[in-house]
């Protein structure tokens, strides 16, 4: 009974072989021998079944409504030439259309004001899952132009005072005056800390510093005398910028200040608060 029953047991054995795993090992020990033995190419087998477990979920883990989209991870860091097949991506799961827009249009509530809404639900809900959209993506998920998704941002952030977390802010891809208008008035006007700031407007507490570390030497460049052209090549900023930051100082009434990091130190890391006082000497 026993030889019969092994006998049986290995007619069974080649069945366990028709896996994915084990194709795929098959595959890379054939096409690319150089990768490693066995043991490094079910290593990497592996890795591979989790990529493709993240990118594609099973389509009971999407609810009515929600929709798979692919963002760039949070951490990942911009810089000019860089190419999206260099950036790492991650996947999310995206609320598009919830109970809740049902409702308003049942209401009577025009198509604008559930639409941005909808905008920064996706915004957020990417974020809350380690990625930032850009306006691009929101412009292709809701079948909206760039521009119209552009608009409807800025006025979802100017009508309710924040930041929302899209790929320009959060990675500072891009320049917006808006956003260093509410990072300074947080901390000048309303008195609060760089990672409060940091929380509310989404950015790392170190590109807060930096606004208002540059907001500081500006300051500093202007209450001297010096011209705007003097004041950006100073601080090795661009007249652009510079003027941005001016007419934040006048804005905020701030000229008159003698120092503006006597409102600052409180609010800022250590290292900013020595930058400030190194580059006022230098400058």
């Amino acid at each position: 009974m026993r030889i019969k029953s092994k006998r049986l047991k290995d007619n069974f054995i080649p069945l366990k072989a028709k896996t994915f795993e084990v194709a795929l090992s098959n595959f890379i020990l054939n096409e690319t021998p150089h990768l490693g033995g066995p043991i490094m190419v079910s290593k990497f087998v592996e890795e591979v079944k989790k990529i493709i477990q993240r990118f594609y979920p099973p389509a009971s883990h999407l609810k009515s409504g929600q929709m798979l989209w692919f963002a760039v991870a949070i951490d990942e860091t911009h810089h000019f030439g860089k190419k999206m097949q260099d950036t790492r991506i991650v996947p999310v799961i995206l609320p598009i259309t919830t109970k809740e827009d049902i409702d308003k249009y049942s209401q009577g509530i025009k198509q604008k004001g559930v639409l941005k809404e909808a905008i920064t639900r996706v915004l957020k809900s990417a974020y809350s899952q380690g990625g930032v959209l850009a306006q691009v993506d929101i412009s292709v998920l809701f079948h909206i132009g760039i521009a119209t998704a552009q608009r409807l941002i800025k006025e979802y952030e100017k009508e309710h005072s924040c930041i929302l977390p899209y790929r320009g802010t959060v990675q500072d891809v891009g320049s917006s005056v808006t956003h260093k208008a509410l990072i300074c008035k947080k901390a000048l006007l309303e008195g609060k800390t760089t990672p409060d700031i940091a929380r509310e407007t989404y950015h790392h507490p170190t590109a807060v510093d930096a606004y208002l570390l540059d907001f500081a030497r500006v300051h500093f460049c202007l209450k001297k005398g010096m011209s705007l052209e003097d004041a950006a090549f100073s601080t090795n900023l661009s007249i652009g910028l510079a003027k941005q930051y001016k007419e934040l100082i006048e804005r905020f009434n701030l000229l008159d200040k003698e120092k503006i990091e006597e409102i600052l130190p409180s609010r800022m890391s250590t290292r900013r608060k020595k930058e400030i006082k190194r580059t006022n000497q230098l400058i």
